[in-house]
């Protein structure tokens, strides 16, 4: 995509799919119930890295779960996304506050955990990407990274056989209920 980006007869064409990692908190003494420890790992990753020198697809940032041009406010016509309050920058600094946090809180000094994901090429660099920021920028933490095929991957997460996953969505009808109705059970 990178080398093809110029040319007149490349065409990138958008899809309503975001990409996200899903943590698993269903275990009691999960530590990933622990807001400081999720903000430290949303802030210890470089979106813009990820999709422009890891990707390099075409691929663009996630603002927040739902992808951006996709839904507009009836009232005011502003994207759904300039309307949520979600901060996914990257700031290694804060990574590091909310992880010295995290860590007297949960009466940790390291935190060791596998990342589950797809065994395609593209899920792939986006797990060692993640796997790379997290540890270098959170001392203490290990993450390991278990690559399987897509069918074992949906499996696992079904069954939450899993501590922390990439995973995604992509709508199946262009509004943010397609994203939001992920989150209600049953």
């Amino acid at each position: 995509a990178q080398q093809n980006a110029n040319d007149p007869q490349y065409t990138t064409v958008k899809q309503s799919r975001t990409t996200y990692v899903e943590l698993n908190q269903n275990e009691e003494d999960s530590p990933f119930k622990n807001k400081d420890l999720r903000l430290a790992l949303s802030y210890a990753l470089d979106r813009e890295a990820l999709v422009n020198q890891v990707l390099g697809d075409g691929s663009t940032i996630s603002e927040s779960l739902i992808p951006r041009e996709m839904s507009f406010d009836p009232d005011n016509d502003k994207d759904f996304v300039d309307e949520s309050t979600a901060d996914l920058s990257f700031d290694e600094a804060k990574a590091k506050d909310y992880w010295e946090k995290a860590k007297k809180e949960l009466d940790i000094d390291s935190l060791s955990f596998e990342l589950l994901s797809d065994d395609t090429d593209s899920v792939k660099k986006v797990a060692e990407y993640i796997q790379g920021a997290w540890t270098s920028a959170l001392d203490g933490l290990e993450v390991s990274v278990t690559n399987v095929p897509f069918s074992v991957r949906l499996d696992r997460t079904t069954n939450r056989d899993f501590v922390v996953v990439v995973g995604g969505w992509g709508a199946d009808y262009l509004d943010p209920s397609s994203f939001t109705g992920l989150f209600i059970t049953d």
